[in-house]
């Protein structure tokens, strides 16, 4: 069953990843089978080549995880709650030319220095240390740099810059 929910969420990762490429908002039938298929097939390749090492993989891949999805995390979360104040028009996110745009120029410099500065305090056994691990006695705090320095950059960047939905009513009813 386990498996049913981390094909899912493959599927999901890549169909999210492809209708942001495309700006098609739903997918055929079809394409979700292929793509299930695809996540499927690639996931037992994998857990088949890893599968005298599994543990030491598994560890790889949170760390890889951790490393690459707090600060982006962070960005979302000082978005969604710092700054638009949980309020999203829907439509313009799928709009390329709306109000979010095609990129987010802060929230990418915010993510790449949010991966960057976690590197000096990442430990992944046996793989890599970053040199500042061993001062702090092989802690590895790189996810709370991650957490709060692209959400800290990100808030600064983006605060003046944040148009309410209330403040897009009123300019657009002009």
């Amino acid at each position: 069953m386990i498996n049913v929910l981390n094909i899912y969420g493959g599927y999901m990762t890549v169909a999210t990843t492809m209708t942001a490429f495309t700006r098609t908002i739903a997918l055929s039938p079809a394409t979700r089978v292929a793509y299930v298929a695809l996540v499927g097939i690639i996931g037992g390749v994998l857990a088949v080549l890893g599968r005298g090492d599994f543990l030491s993989n598994f560890v790889l891949f949170l760390h890889f995880l951790l490393y690459f999805l707090t600060p982006w995390s962070a960005i979302n979360l000082v978005d969604f709650y710092f700054l638009r104040k949980e309020r999203y028009d829907l439509a313009d996110m799928y709009d390329p030319d709306g109000r979010y745009g095609r990129w987010c120029v802060p929230a990418l410099v915010a993510y790449g220095v949010g991966i960057a500065v976690q590197i000096p305090f990442s430990h992944v056994e046996d793989i890599f240390t970053g040199f500042l691990v061993p001062m702090l006695g092989g802690a590895d705090i790189a996810w709370l740099l991650g957490l709060l320095v692209p959400g800290v950059l990100y808030w600064a960047a983006m605060r003046n810059r944040i148009e309410s939905p209330e403040e897009k009513a009123v300019v657009h009813a002009e």
